[in-house]
């Protein structure tokens, strides 16, 4: 049993207890730290959020910049596409984000008596251009009024898989035309003058013209720029065989030195002389010193034995001209 005293001693040591906790409970503890932001004299304020793909299912982007202009504070995304500012005065301004491989994007900030706003993005992933080919091609049927073209085609990639359409443009020249999607990612298309709104082809020789990239949600990306570097409209003149000559299974093709003053190679065709034309035998390569082929193969394929062939020279750029045809005939 406890003495009349240590009862007393244990009854204080309740209230004492009570009132302390008493004391706690009613009372807050000062938010005086300058950087608390319960601290009503706080002029500090902090943004968040996280950057994720457009693509769905979305996927978080790492290491893209977010940069607050008014303090000059720029971080990146974690692993997660995660990022966080804080101690930013409270200012209006813009919020932006870059990196590259996607269109940047940017987000006007208004505090409005917000101390902490969380901006969450989603970025789309700008189509990149693997490769491209502008070049001009001149087919002479006739020695007179050779039919010249131009060709585009490029090949482009895309990490959202979404390009709908590609185009070629020249603003100054109002062209904005259409390429064919051949297979996936590889587009080509060949243009006559009129198809692209001008008289001749020579008019866009050194211009620039762009590849304009289409998304499926309307989004525009200029992503390559090049030119047609020359039109080759000197023409090669074949020398033997010619006009239905005769000749063995395994020809020689024969031609006049061709000296346009440029570097180029010759490639040789034959073709079926009937209506489907049929391609024979064809061969690149040739340096441009050659005046002469022998076909290594028989040439074989039409039962009349008629056919046909040409000569091309391409230049460095890959531009083009053609031989006017010259007919032979194999020996039965």
């Amino acid at each position: 049993m406890l003495s009349v005293r240590g009862e007393m001693k244990l009854r204080n040591s309740h209230i004492v207890i009570v009132l302390l906790m008493t004391l706690l409970s009613s009372c807050k503890a000062p938010h005086t730290n300058p950087l608390d932001p319960d601290n009503p004299d706080n002029v500090f304020c902090a943004l968040k959020g996280k950057v994720q793909t457009e693509k769905i299912p979305r996927q978080p982007i790492s290491g893209v910049e977010i940069s607050w202009q008014n303090d000059n504070i720029v971080v990146q995304t974690n692993a997660n596409g995660e990022y966080s500012l804080d101690k930013l005065n409270k200012i209006d301004g813009w919020l932006k984000f870059s990196k590259d491989g996607y269109q940047p994007d940017s987000q006007y900030i208004e505090w409005d008596g917000e101390k902490l706003i969380s901006v969450n993005k989603f970025l789309n992933s700008v189509p990149k251009i693997e490769s491209l080919y502008i070049y001009s091609k001149v087919i002479n049927r006739h020695l007179l009024d050779p039919t010249i073209t131009l060709i585009v085609e490029t090949r482009i990639s895309d990490q959202d898989k979404d390009v709908d359409t590609v185009f070629v443009v020249n603003s100054d020249l109002g062209i904005s035309a259409i390429l064919d999607e051949i297979t996936l990612g590889y587009f080509k298309k060949e243009f006559s003058p009129s198809s692209l709104g001008i008289e001749y082809l020579d008019e866009i020789i050194g211009k620039e013209l762009n590849i304009v990239v289409k998304d499926k949600n309307g989004m525009k990306f200029t992503i390559a720029t090049s030119n047609l570097k020359r039109i080759i409209k000197e023409q090669i003149t074949t020398k033997a065989p010619i006009e239905n000559d005769t000749v063995s299974t395994k020809p020689r093709l024969e031609w006049r030195r061709f000296t346009p003053g440029f570097k180029f190679q010759y490639q040789l065709q034959v073709y079926t002389d009937d209506i489907t034309r049929s391609l024979v035998w064809e061969k690149t390569g040739y340096s441009s010193d050659s005046i002469a082929v022998n076909v290594e193969s028989q040439i074989t394929g039409n039962p009349e034995n008629e056919y046909y062939w040409v000569i091309w020279a391409i230049d460095e750029f890959n531009n083009k001209t053609q031989s006017t045809p010259a007919s032979f005939i194999v020996e039965p």
